[in-house]
């Protein structure tokens, strides 16, 4: 009996292997049971089976096919084993503009595949649908052509503010085809710009080069622009120039003046040693004779070298244009003033000179007692500057 046994179990060993874990599952052909009983078919079709079950007559009570179909006597009693339901089919289809879609659409036919052929055939078509286009929008009549090119659309002033017929932009800009703007010539003027409106923080730094800026003549490093519009280049001659030096003078060598008198005032002419000829006029130590007209400013100063503490000697000085004294100084002298400029007299004016109009200083002794001499250490001095 016991050889029976075992001889019967290698005969079962030589068609399947069985696994049985330590979780107690039990596994036939898989070596890792997931199941307690974990059986895995060979195949995946009718053809093979994962398991089978008959009774001692050999009658096919369950069988289980590797692709999950069943047969057998059992499997009526748990309710199984049906027959295959019949595949429904859909098929859609383009649909012209006709009767059943004015503008088109799409028709859906279906029913059930009766011959299995997997194609829905007409005599098995039970119901017919159809989802049409909509209709197409009218088209709008509100935005007419244009005239000409470069037109624009705006809307009405009132409600709904609906598109107008297009219309050529006038003033001072145009639009032009393709949608760049111009300003007309002329446009930009002074009723058009806000006073302070063009401040530096409206223009980009570098934006305003001089081929930006419409004037006559050429823009370079020796030309200026006037305000008349044009290019000048300034003159070199220092008679257009403002600020420039007619005469700078002082004297150096004594000059004596004559006693003053009481009654009729004795004008001398001083005569400056030491001096400097600007561009605007010429000098020969006496008289300046201005060769460019303008606005100048003359100032002198006389200090009597003579004065003494004791003594104290001023000289007054004036201001000639021709032979007429146009402006009389003043005089200040103390004995408390240093030594040499005890007795001071300035005069300062302001003139309009013409081409060839002269100047001299003259100066008047109020000492009725004694001479009067100039400085000679250059506190005597005379300047005449033309302004502009």
């Amino acid at each position: 009996m016991k050889l029976k046994i075992l001889s019967s179990i290698l005969l079962f060993g030589s068609f399947f292997y069985v696994s049985a874990q330590y979780s107690g599952n039990v596994g036939i052909n898989t070596t890792a049971p997931t199941a307690t009983l974990n059986v895995k078919g060979k195949g995946n079709t009718t053809i093979t089976q994962s398991l089978k079950v008959e009774n001692s007559d050999g009658t096919n009570l369950l069988t289980i096919n590797d692709n999950g179909t069943i047969s057998g006597s059992a499997v009526s009693n748990f309710g199984g084993g049906g027959t295959n339901g019949i595949n429904a089919l859909v098929t859609t289809t383009t649909e012209v503009a006709g009767s059943n879609c004015s503008t088109g659409g799409v028709k859906i036919e279906s029913g059930q595949d009766t011959n299995s052929n997997g194609i829905l055939d007409a005599s098995e078509i039970v119901s017919t649908r159809y989802v049409c286009n909509g209709s197409n929008g009218s088209n709008s009549t509100s935005l007419a052509n244009g005239t000409t090119g470069g037109q624009i659309y705006l809307t009405g002033s009132a409600a709904p503010f609906s598109p107008q017929a297009p219309t050529t932009v006038t003033g001072d800009i145009s639009i032009s085809t393709t949608g760049s703007t111009t300003i007309a010539t002329n446009a930009v003027n002074t009723a058009k710009i806000n006073d302070l409106a063009v401040t530096t923080g409206k223009l980009a730094d570098g934006s305003v080069t001089t081929a930006k800026i419409s004037a006559t003549g050429t823009a370079s490093a020796t030309t200026y622009l006037r305000g008349d519009g044009q290019w000048a280049t300034p003159s070199s001659s220092g008679g257009t120039a403002t600020g420039a030096i007619g005469v700078m003078a002082t004297n150096t060598v004594e000059q004596v003046l004559p006693v003053g008198s009481s009654t009729t005032p004795v004008e001398t002419p001083i005569t400056f040693s030491s001096y400097t000829v600007g561009s605007v006029g010429t000098f020969d130590g006496t008289t300046f004779t201005a060769t460019s007209a303008g606005v100048y400013l003359i100032n002198t100063s006389l200090v009597s070298g003579n004065s003494s503490t004791t003594n104290p000697v001023a000289v007054r000085p004036s201001i000639r244009l021709g032979s007429n004294v146009i402006a009389h100084g003043v005089i200040g002298q103390s004995g408390n003033y240093p030594a040499g400029s005890r007795a001071t007299g300035i005069v300062s004016t302001v003139v309009s000179l013409s081409v060839n109009d002269t100047i001299s200083i003259v100066g008047i002794n109020i000492q009725t007692n004694f001479t009067a001499s100039t400085s000679t250490n250059g506190t005597t001095r005379l300047s005449i500057v033309k302004l502009f």
